[in-house]
């Protein structure tokens, strides 16, 4: 029996005989996700009690409803190939940009402060959404690459911290 890591790059392999890259880049409003997330309820549309639910854009759901397993690794496969189709529009966005570019949209070990207006020429809001990466004010007002989600000062302490760590400072 095949485990579901192999199930999924199968169909994938399939689905790559189908549908080409470029074809996946113009799916660009969550399609793939949303009839993942369908498969992975394996509700078809009509059983649907809310309408913030995922739909079965494609009825993948109805054809598929004989075979769970088959479901469940279509859905992984349409994952994997919104992964791939985020990957290609990170690369794109990144052709565009310079290594320092690069080093201040991603700075992971030491925040680079920056004014939000030179913040905003370097980089592209989308590509940092994308690479989960955002910017946060710090007391001072000046703004810093973090992580989504972590709050500038946070971030400040846990970079502050690790430099200490890094040079013997001490334990966490």
């Amino acid at each position: 029996m095949r485990n579901g890591i192999e199930r999924i790059t199968d169909e994938r392999n399939r689905q790559r005989e189908r549908w080409t890259a470029s074809h996946d880049d113009t799916l660009t409003q969550g399609e793939l996700v949303q009839n993942a997330a369908a498969l992975c309820c394996g509700l078809p549309p009509g059983l649907r009690p809310q309408t913030g639910e995922p739909q079965d854009l494609w009825g993948l759901v109805e054809r598929h409803k004989a075979n769970r397993l088959h479901q469940l690794a279509i859905a992984g496969a349409l994952i994997a190939a919104e992964i791939e189709r985020v990957e290609r529009v990170i690369l794109r966005k990144l052709q565009g940009l310079t290594w320092a570019q690069i080093d201040i949209l991603k700075s992971p070990i030491a925040p680079i402060t920056l004014s939000r207006k030179v913040a905003q020429e370097l980089v592209d809001e989308e590509l940092m959404v994308l690479l989960g990466v955002g910017d946060a004010e710090t007391d001072s007002g000046q703004y810093i690459r973090t992580p989504i989600g972590l709050n500038a000062q946070t971030y400040l302490w846990e970079v502050e911290r690790r430099e200490q760590l890094l040079n013997g400072g001490g334990e966490v």
